[in-house]
């Protein structure tokens, strides 16, 4: 199966969904909270705000105390446009539709695994690959 399949398969399950308070909250106000997938920052445009903020900071940071970055903190955030949020949503876009490409990719060029798991197995395959269509084939199949 390829992740197309397993996606479509997953979402017919049928999970309790979780409603937090913060996004009724968002929601009140016209706006609509993502969820991201977590340790991929490079899908998640806040991780390349955050560096800008960050940097901001370190590079107005002389004091080196708790103070001066709280004092810093207001300035950093404001520092940060909406020209720069939509440069930054753009390319985690780019990102996301290169990722996906990808994937596509892998999964295409990922032939099926056919392993013969029996004495009277009688398994040839030609200079193409296996005799087998991949409509054929679910995943690990048995030969015999």
């Amino acid at each position: 199966m390829v992740r197309a399949e397993l996606m479509e398969l997953s979402q017919k399950v049928n999970t309790p969904s979780i409603v937090y308070r913060i996004d009724t909250l968002a929601a009140t106000h016209g706006h609509e909270v993502l969820r991201v997938p977590p340790y991929h920052c490079e899908f998640n445009p806040i991780e390349l705000v955050w560096s800008q903020v960050k940097g901001y900071i370190a590079a107005r940071n002389t004091g080196f105390t708790l103070a001066e970055v709280e004092k810093l903190l207001p300035e950093a955030l404001a520092s940060v446009k909406q020209e720069k949020w939509q440069n930054c949503c753009a390319h985690v876009e780019q990102v996301e539709a290169e990722a996906w490409e990808r994937d596509m990719i892998v999964d295409s060029e990922i032939e099926p695994l056919v392993f013969c798991i029996c004495d009277s197995c009688n398994f040839s395959s030609d200079e193409s690959g296996a005799q087998f269509s991949d409509d054929e084939l679910s995943g690990i199949e048995e030969l015999c």
